[in-house]
């Protein structure tokens, strides 16, 4: 209880009011969202988690569930047809981190530790890359779905974790790039010049402090933080372009330590600062549908759970509105059936269309 108080003194007296990026003027649209069964497909090994959508593409990717499994496979939904094909089996290796899919060249990446193998559709390995980017930090995947690499033009973009000590309680941590390219033919690295907004360099918002990053269909890089309401636009290069408002506009405020203070705090306290903060999370684009989606999540003290929040904006960074929901929605786009929801439910893969208003 000492501990508790000593918190609260330190997050309450110096850093209520904290709101980034602020959009109270405008008035919250609330949408409701409709769910409309339209099939359903034998599940068989297929594991929606880290199920992703291209920029450009109408395919589903996915893995096979892993948990128990001796093999490695990844499946491609067609998003018109609903058609499963399998085009990865390879026995599962002790390191798989992530995977890309390149569907014009028909050549699957995986990420394995700081390697990188490529296959062929029928599962023959065509090369093995070493990545080394030295003492300064290395290549991972911490979020797979959410900050997916991405390969373009024989580059492959990924983050990128320095090694500092402290990582995210050291506000040095902030001041480095988190993404890197690597040129797949040569592996020479160079740093993409994306960053940490500057109230990440001054104050510490504790564990949750990953950035979601994806791309458009124009090759456009959108980087969004757990506690900061804007989007960060990037061309492929890593230069900046604009910032937008891109969050919710239910009133709210992000709480952060100052560095200086995290010495007094026991690690218990400090490791439990994000238990019942508001963040946001899974942001994207869904192809074919020209909509951008965030999700912001709110600890319901009374339920004791996270309500979950879809925001919709549209391509030009309109604000469509928002609906608070009890579940995550897999929201993906197809040309022919729309903006669609799938769903893992006991042998099948439920496929329901989905309306706003």
């Amino acid at each position: 209880m000492k501990n508790l108080v000593l918190f609260l003194v330190v997050v309450i007296s110096i850093n209520t009011g904290c709101r980034n990026n602020s959009n109270t003027s405008h008035q919250i649209n609330k949408i409701e969202i409709k769910l409309n069964e339209i099939d359903s497909i034998n599940r068989g090994d297929v594991d929606l988690s880290l199920a992703i959508q291209y920029p450009n593409s109408n395919y589903l990717y996915c893995t096979n569930n892993m948990g128990n499994a001796d093999k490695l496979q990844i499946f491609r939904i067609s998003l018109n047809t609903f058609k499963i094909d399998k085009i990865l089996d390879i026995p599962k290796g002790d390191f798989f981190e992530a995977y890309f899919v390149d569907e014009i060249d028909e050549k699957i990446y995986l990420f394995m530790n700081e390697e990188l193998n490529s296959y062929t559709f029928e599962s023959k390995l065509l090369k093995n890359i070493k990545i080394d980017v030295g003492d300064i930090g290395f290549i991972t995947n911490l979020k797979p779905f959410s900050f997916y690499p991405y390969i373009i033009n024989e580059k492959l973009y990924v983050e990128f974790f320095p090694n500092i000590d402290g990582t995210y309680a050291n506000k040095e941590f902030y001041t480095h790039p988190f993404q890197v390219a690597v040129d797949l033919n040569s592996t020479k690295t160079q740093f993409i010049n994306t960053k940490y907004p500057a109230e990440y360099k001054n104050h510490c918002y504790g564990f949750n402090f990953i950035p979601d990053r994806f791309f458009t269909d124009d090759n456009l890089q959108i980087v969004t933080f757990p506690y900061n309401d804007s989007a960060y636009i990037y061309d492929l290069h890593g230069v900046h372009l604009k910032t937008v408002f891109f969050g919710t506009n239910k009133s709210h405020e992000f709480q952060h330590i100052p560095y200086t203070e995290i010495d007094k705090l026991q690690q218990e306290v400090f490791d439990n600062f994000n238990s019942d903060m508001p963040f946001y999370g899974f942001s994207t684009f869904i192809p074919n549908q020209n909509i951008l989606v965030r999700q912001y999540f709110d600890f319901n003290k009374e339920e004791e759970r996270l309500d979950n929040t879809i925001i919709l904006y549209d391509n030009e960074w309109n604000y469509i509105g928002e609906t608070m929901l009890n579940k995550n929605l897999s929201l993906f786009g197809s040309i022919k059936h729309g903006l669609l929801h799938l769903k893992a439910k006991d042998d099948k893969i439920k496929i329901y269309s989905v309306k706003y208003r």
